[in-house]
């Protein structure tokens, strides 16, 4: 197992650009799930509505999204855990999503197909072709390929880059800008529960 203290590593961060709200929780979560697994695969993915669409005002569709995601995963023994964060950029009707995945990396290699499912579920809840509307993550703003289903081993010789790189991830899911004026810790962000974290290794140990 892991023991990973990723709070321990935003000091070079200004306080004043994150929601702490908002970063406590994800690295709880990460902490608690790194030290149940000894491989942990952490897959990123944004998602969006259709642009002419009219989305809901809560937090409804998105958790519908992570409820069939998480469901459908745990039908694969990966023994899912979700993060994700509310925001709406300035002069958009609606609100977009960063999301986090962790998955048992014992259990999968890949993460492409976990995000694919993910963009035909919410194609689905909204009832729309869904492509476009998911950002996979594996890219960065200029079109460069960046790291994505990043797994944490302890024995990886690059095991602290991609710890830094989670980190980095995080960070940029705790932004204050364009979470809104709100900070309830309820609209910004959902996320499972820590506390069923050890219970996922011993419900999927023997899939």
């Amino acid at each position: 197992m892991n023991s990973i203290n990723f709070s321990q590593m935003t000091k070079d961060y200004d306080p004043t650009m994150y929601r702490d709200s908002i970063s406590q929780k994800l690295f709880e979560l990460l902490e608690e799930y790194t030290k149940t697994f000894s491989k942990t695969m952490i897959v990123r993915f944004d998602v969006t509505y259709p642009k002419t669409y009219i989305g809901v005002e809560d937090n409804s569709d998105m958790s519908a999204l992570m409820k069939l995601l998480i469901q459908q995963c745990s039908r694969n023994g990966v023994s899912p855990a979700y993060f994700f964060v509310r925001e709406q950029s300035r002069g958009s009707d609606n609100q977009h999503y960063h999301c986090m995945l962790l998955l048992d990396g014992n259990k999968t290699c890949r993460y492409y197909p976990y995000i694919e499912l993910a963009e035909k579920i919410w194609g689905r809840i909204l009832g729309v072709n869904p492509k476009g509307l998911v950002h996979y993550c594996d890219r960065d703003p200029d079109g460069n390929r960046q790291a994505n289903g990043i797994i944490l081993r302890s024995d990886d010789p690059y095991y602290e880059d991609k710890i830094d790189t989670v980190v980095r991830q995080a960070m940029y899911m705790a932004k204050v800008h364009s979470k809104g004026i709100y900070n309830d810790g309820f609209r910004d962000f959902g996320m499972t529960r820590i506390s069923s974290i050890p219970l996922l290794r011993k419900k999927f140990r023997n899939n």
